[in-house]
């Protein structure tokens, strides 16, 4: 399955525009996430998939600051079969930078053109080295105007 940066933007948004440091899976279903295939009998591939990268490159984690596994932030995978459990979970610091890197929207379009076939610790390495170059842009800009 190929990496889907607009979903995965749009997974990390619903965190950003939350009101608490926290949310659940509820929140990301009633934002649009389904966690079920359409038949209701088995988890829904693209969500999963985006979740589990997620949660293995340390981007969420539970209140506890577990990150490990599906289980430590609420999905319990069997045979395509999923349980959850309804866990709060949080954006680590990863987490927050690589929202605000994808809400660049010069950096995002440019990892979604010139990294769209990239493995994904290539894409967040990318975006960190990119947003840094636009703010070290932008300082200079600020540092000769002054």
């Amino acid at each position: 399955m190929e990496i889907d940066l607009n979903y995965i933007k749009g997974m990390l948004n619903v965190w950003k525009q939350s009101e608490k440091p926290s949310i659940t899976i509820n929140d990301l279903a009633d934002n649009g996430f389904s966690i079920y295939s359409e038949d209701k009998r088995s988890t829904n591939d693209k969500f999963i998939f985006h979740y589990q990268l997620l949660v293995e490159n340390q981007l969420i984690s539970n209140m506890q600051l577990e990150h490990a596994t599906m289980k430590n932030t609420g999905i319990g995978l069997v045979h395509n079969n999923c349980t959850l459990t309804i866990v709060d979970l949080r954006l680590t610091q990863l987490g927050h930078d690589f929202a605000s890197t994808l809400d660049n929207r010069e950096v995002f379009e440019r990892l979604k053109s010139d990294f769209k076939d990239a493995p994904f610790k290539i894409i967040f390495e990318s975006g960190r080295k990119l947003i840094e170059h636009y703010f070290k842009k932008k300082l200079d800009d600020i540092t000769e105007e002054g």
